[in-house]
């Protein structure tokens, strides 16, 4: 369980180190470099896993599976959603921007980031075992340069925002208060932004769903 818990956390992590130099570069191949992490460890990432349970496993392997995405997904989002609360980069303009997608359009660009994903964890090896790495940061790329969502990256660019309104009301209030209000303040602070936390965790719900609904049916492509 802890060994689960500790990939689960490190496939978050590395999702959010190569966030944090795309924004930081613009170049959507340093994203990739992320995923190639989680390929090279061998830690857990729910876009990567879905797509193996689902390649050629039979249905009743597939609903045993099923059970694991779901906490893959938290912890994962987990572990991006403090990477971003750090500060590290400003990612406001990305979160509000996608926050301002409706529903549907999010699902949908969901589904195609995870098929993205899909073709590129499952070609990715060559006959003999050893990693082809150039094709999963090839569709890795793909999926970045053309905006498709992805859970975990997502929830590191929406705690960002969350993360940066909470800690920047907080200073102004206790400046305005003096330090012995910061305490309330910050509370204060924590409540006025609920309205686009949860918008955020819908969101990735909405996202995951479509993550998994595109990594699945391209696994299954890929199988018949």
């Amino acid at each position: 369980m802890l060994k689960f818990i500790k990939d689960c956390i490190l496939g978050g992590i590395f999702i959010s180190l190569g966030a944090i130099a795309y924004l930081k570069w613009g170049n959507p191949v340093i994203f990739s470099t992320g995923i190639v992490a989680v390929t090279l460890t061998g830690t857990t990432l729910v876009t990567a896993y879905v797509p193996k349970l689902c390649y050629k496993s039979a249905p009743a392997d597939m609903l045993k599976g099923a059970v694991k995405i779901v906490p893959i997904a938290l912890i994962n989002c987990a572990a991006a959603w403090f990477m971003g609360s750090l500060g590290f980069v400003d990612t406001t303009a990305v979160a509000a921007a996608k926050l301002a997608q409706s529903p549907v359009h999010t699902f949908i660009s969901a589904i195609f980031c995870g098929a993205c994903i899909a073709v590129g964890v499952l070609l990715d090896k060559k006959e003999d075992g050893t990693p082809r790495l150039w094709v999963l940061m090839a569709f890795v790329t793909l999926f970045v340069a053309a905006g498709f969502e992805h859970v975990v990256a997502d929830a590191f660019y929406f705690s960002g925002e969350i993360s940066m309104a909470i800690r920047t009301a907080a200073a102004e209030s206790a400046a305005a208060a003096g330090s012995k209000g910061y305490a309330a303040n910050m509370i204060s602070a924590m409540f006025s932004s609920l309205g686009n936390s949860g918008k955020a965790i819908l969101h990735l719900f909405i996202i995951l769903a479509g993550n998994f609904v595109g990594g699945a049916a391209a696994a299954r492509c890929i199988n018949t």
